[in-house]
């Protein structure tokens, strides 16, 4: 299924658990994914100090992300993220992570390409800045473990070394209403 036909499912499965008059929905984007030449757009609900959020997104790595700069490495895929609010209305917050998506690795040279899935479980903290009502910014800093295979992989006779843990650190722009 394509990435762009897996947002009104996110959005169906998020609907039925904002039936409580003081549940929020929301939606957010991580510019920085953009600037990549990707995608980035997650939906959620929050009540109380809880927060649960769907989300599609991609990316091409950066150099200072790769680990042989003789491969170009992009990635797509999708996340769940489940928050706790310090306050009710923004402010710090810890949260679980798990993520699903493909790397394409594409050696520069000879362009042979490979793919490889990563599912990764993770915690982040962050904190949430509210504009005004409407809009905020929330930069977050993730750290994950990969659960699929983190061995190395070879193309043209050069190697590429797969994270078995990632550092993620971003700012997310949204809407809550």
């Amino acid at each position: 299924m394509k990435t762009h036909h897996k947002i009104p499912l996110l959005i169906s499965l998020l609907l039925p658990l904002g039936a409580n008059a003081e549940t929020d929905f929301y939606v957010e984007s991580d510019p920085i994914a953009f600037a990549l030449d990707g995608h980035s757009i997650h939906v959620g609900i929050e009540a109380d100090h809880i927060r649960f959020q769907a989300g599609l997104f991609g990316a091409t790595l950066p150099e200072s992300f790769k680990d042989n700069d003789k491969f170009d490495v992009k990635l797509s895929g999708y996340g769940l993220k489940l928050d706790y609010f310090m306050d009710k209305v923004g402010g710090g917050f810890i949260g679980m992570t798990y993520s699903r998506s493909e790397k394409d690795f594409t050696h520069a040279t000879t362009n042979l390409s490979a793919s490889r899935d990563s599912n990764l479980l993770g915690v982040r903290v962050g904190y949430k800045y509210r504009i005004n009502e409407v809009f905020y910014v929330m930069p977050w800093l993730g750290v994950s473990k990969n659960l699929s295979d983190t061995s190395a992989l070879q193309l043209s006779g050069d190697r590429y070394k797969v994270d078995e843990w990632t550092v993620f650190p971003t700012v997310h722009l949204g809407m809550q209403f």
